[in-house]
This record gives C-alpha cells, sequence and structure tokens, in this order.
C-alpha cells in the first residue's frame, strides 16, 4: 500500500482470474435441486386445482406455451422455406429448359444455373437450421431463454410489420 501525493490510498490487490472463472463457472452450473414428494394427480384434478388458483405451475404453462407457438413458428417458416426452394428448383429447371443456348449466353445461362443452386442450397440449409431451432426451443427447460428468443421474434415480426407500413406510405 502507498500513498499518492493527495492522500488516496492506492491499494494492489492481485486477483486470481482463473479462480474467479471457475468459480463463476460453477455458479452458472449449479442449479437449485429440490427433491419434491410429486404425487399423481389426474387432469381434471389438475384444471380445477388450475381454475381455482390453489396449485402452483411454477411458470410450466407459460413456458410451455411459448415453446409451443415458437415450435410451431419455427417448424412453419422451414417448411414455407423449403418449398420456396423447390419451387426455385422447378423454375431453374424450367429456365434451363426455355432458355436459349447460343454461343453468346451460354456463359450467363450457366452462372444463372450456378447462382440458382446457390441459393437453393442455402435456403435448403436455412430450412433444415429452423428445424433445428424448434427442436431445440421444444426440448428447452430454461424459461428466460425462452422468454427471450420470444420477445426476440415478436420484436423482428413488429419490425417488419413497421417496414412493410413505412413503404407501403411513401409509394
Amino acid at each position: 500500500m502507498r500513498k499518492c501525493r493527495r492522500c488516496i490510498t492506492i491499494i494492489n490487490n492481485e486477483i486470481d482470474y482463473d479462480k474467479l472463472a471457475e468459480a463463476v463457472v460453477k455458479a452458472v452450473k449449479t442449479e437449485p435441486e429440490t427433491q419434491e414428494v410429486k404425487t399423481e394427480i389426474s387432469f381434471l384434478q389438475k384444471i380445477c386445482f388450475i381454475i381455482r388458483n390453489k396449485k402452483d405451475t411454477d411458470r410450466n404453462l407459460t413456458i410451455g406455451i411459448f415453446s409451443g407457438l415458437l415450435t410451431v413458428l419455427f417448424n412453419s417458416l422451414a417448411i414455407i422455406v423449403a418449398l420456396v426452394g423447390v419451387l426455385f428448383l422447378i423454375g431453374m429447371f424450367v429456365t434451363a429448359v426455355n432458355t436459349s443456348w447460343t454461343a453468346d449466353k451460354v456463359a450467363a445461362n450457366i452462372a444463372s444455373i450456378v447462382l440458382s443452386v446457390i441459393l437453393i442450397f442455402f435456403s435448403f440449409l436455412f430450412a433444415v437450421f429452423l428445424r433445428g431451432s424448434a427442436n431445440e426451443i421444444k426440448k428447452e427447460k430454461d424459461s428466460n431463454f425462452i422468454l427471450s428468443v420470444f420477445s426476440g421474434v415478436v420484436s423482428f415480426s413488429a419490425l417488419i410489420v413497421a417496414l412493410i407500413a413505412l413503404l407501403k406510405g411513401v409509394a
């Protein structure tokens, strides 16, 4: 410890960053491990408990609704993107057959076919990613993660609606 010229004490603490990182990782990994005795309750009893506010659901219903909505949304987007890819594939074949293959247009035709194949590949890849995201959301149990993904999707859709309204107002 040393003194500065204005009487401010400077303390030189050495921090062991490895131990700090291990403590942070351990704190993140630990989940509350509570052993609760679960009793079997019939479906009608559960409904009665929920209606009368007698049973705490631990946000399972809300998270189930949000994860179900996200799963349906991501799966439907995956199907739409895959169908668009199939339509691009059909359009590519129709265009390749109906295009004139004269000597001066061969390079342009081949370039358009290559670009179409790349676009089709990325559309199918995006559809697979959306399907994988839907499966991950369905299996996810962390309520904060599901709510953040849901709010992100809702804000993104609000952004798209606002842009469409803005562009429609300009035109």
